[in-house]
């Protein structure tokens, strides 16, 4: 009987991260999306806006450069639901 109730709050716990991160990965992509205008506008600012080759390596830097930051505050939300959920499950 133990052990189906381990397995519960272990199914809980999982449920409740799948949950919390959709939640990170939406305020995540809405970051994205001003980090990539953010970026563009600075990059653009300096350059011929109507000059489409400089309008997409302006668009695919910022993209990557974004990309990579996305990635790292994923892998950071990750990290510390780790620690907490390993916390939880301990305690």
């Amino acid at each position: 009987m133990e052990e189906s109730g381990k397995s519960l709050k272990i199914a809980v716990v999982l449920l409740i991260m799948s949950m919390f991160l959709g939640q990170i990965s939406a305020v995540i992509y809405r970051d994205h999306e001003e980090c990539v205008r953010l970026c563009y506008d600075d990059c653009i600012k300096d350059k011929n806006p109507g000059d489409l080759t400089e309008s997409k390596i302006c668009g695919i830097r910022c993209n990557s450069e974004c990309n990579i930051f996305k990635l790292q505050q994923l892998d950071n939300h990750r990290k510390t639901l780790a620690k907490k959920n390993s916390k939880e499950v301990q305690g």
